[in-house]
């Protein structure tokens, strides 16, 4: 399977499962709301991506995003999110894709 061939999800994938705008996403991601995407380079261009495991990580936090909080950034969602995240990107999290 080529690289091309891996399944990967672009802001407008976030957008979509959020329903919000692609300009709202990318202010959740310059205020650390959202982790950063990674930058993934194909042989036409480099795009910022999310892995399946990382949207499919984003999709399961998504209900958190209704909790109360004093800032976004600070939420519950923001906050478990990034150290999810984080946890998955250096292997200390193991996430199934069964849904």
């Amino acid at each position: 399977m080529s690289d091309e061939d891996v399944p990967a999800y672009g802001i407008v994938d976030v957008a979509k499962l959020f329903g919000r705008t692609t300009r709202t996403i990318v202010g959740w991601i310059k205020t650390n709301v959202l982790p950063e995407p990674i930058n993934h380079s194909t042989q036409r261009r480099s795009v910022r991506v999310y892995t399946e495991k990382e949207f499919a990580l984003i999709r399961r936090h998504a209900p958190l995003l209704g909790h109360p909080k004093k800032s976004l950034r600070e939420s519950v969602f923001a906050r478990t999110l990034r150290r999810d995240m984080s946890y998955l990107r250096t292997g200390k999290l193991k996430l199934k894709l069964d849904d």
